[in-house]
């Protein structure tokens, strides 16, 4: 059916692949499905990207900034601390940042860590 057999290569050598390829590619329905999403994803990024990267306000400090009709990231900027905090009181933010260092160093010692001695670090 419509030569959906040629995408549906039953062993290529490459073990992360061939499970890959059994999982979603398991009946001509799936593969044609398959190629739908990645057609849908390569038609939506290219528009994506212009409107958060290309066409954005970035400069500018008030909302009359964004003038265009891309994404504002004045808005994100001004509003940052509120994002990411919330409501915590301005004295005590510095408890939160240390939070997230200390989770990002121990996820970074846990990935760098030998498997035999990762339970040591719970």
């Amino acid at each position: 059916m419509f030569g959906l057999h040629l995408m549906r290569i039953e062993f290529s050598g490459i073990k992360n692949l061939d499970r890959l390829n059994k999982n979603i590619n398991t009946n001509n329905f799936n593969a044609a499905l398959t190629l739908l999403i990645i057609f849908l994803i390569i038609k939506a990024i290219p528009p994506v990207m212009s409107w958060m990267i290309l066409d954005a306000n970035i400069s500018g400090d008030t909302k009359d900034a964004c003038t265009g009709s891309g994404a504002c990231w004045t808005y994100i900027k001004v509003w940052f601390k509120r994002f990411m905090y919330g409501m915590y009181p301005n004295e005590q933010i510095w408890r939160v940042n240390l939070a997230f260092i200390f989770l990002v160093v121990l996820a970074f010692v846990g990935f760098i860590t030998p498997q035999k001695y990762r339970n040591l670090l719970t």
